[in-house]
């Protein structure tokens, strides 16, 4: 059964960080797309990942609230291993990242910017889970069996167009087959 899990961390920004802040969460992109600053793509599971700053504000008292950086991830690992590979594999954006946090250390090793992160990590009350049972891996091949898939189907459209289903269905099928990069679709995929 795949492992499925959350994570999140939440720190306070430092008085006078959010604007910087802000702009490096700009810069980085939508989805941090880029990979420049954190490559989430090069760490084992990850499902999804995402880093928000709640802005200060004012409570229904109007006490001041101050701003906060919200670290997201859903994982096909447990979050001790994410949090291991994300203070090692992806230390210097980390860094980048959270330096503008309250108590972030200054040039910190690996186990001190684990053990940063770890200090922050909140439980989460609830969480949305997209693709229950099915991990990263799973989900990325089903996604080129269907590119695949498709592009066989435009490539013989003329072929196929008069053919009868069960007739399209054989013919991807042997499509399948016949790609040894493909082939794996043909079994089950394991139950969750």
């Amino acid at each position: 059964m795949p492992f499925q899990s959350a994570l999140t961390v939440v720190a306070r920004v430092r008085d006078g960080e959010a604007g910087g802040l802000d702009r490096l969460l700009a810069e980085m992109g939508d989805g941090v797309a880029n990979g420049e600053v954190l490559d989430f793509e090069s760490l084992t599971g990850v499902h999804f990942a995402r880093l928000v700053l709640v802005p200060a504000a004012t409570d229904h008292r109007g006490r001041p609230l101050p701003a906060d950086l919200v670290y997201i991830a859903d994982l096909d690992v447990s979050p001790s291993r994410h949090l291991t590979e994300l203070a090692r594999a992806l230390g210097a954006g980390v860094d980048r990242v959270f330096s503008h946090c309250e108590g972030y250390p200054r040039s910190p090793t690996p186990d001190e910017r684990l053990q940063w992160l770890r200090r922050h990590t909140v439980r989460e009350p609830a969480r949305y889970v997209n693709t229950r049972g099915r991990t990263v891996r799973q989900i990325r091949h089903e996604a080129e069996l269907r590119d695949a898939v498709g592009d066989f189907l435009d490539r013989h459209r003329d072929e196929l167009a008069h053919r009868e289903p069960a007739e399209v269905r054989a013919a991807v099928r042997d499509f399948v087959t016949g790609d040894p990069n493909l082939r794996w679709a043909l079994e089950p995929a394991p139950r969750p």
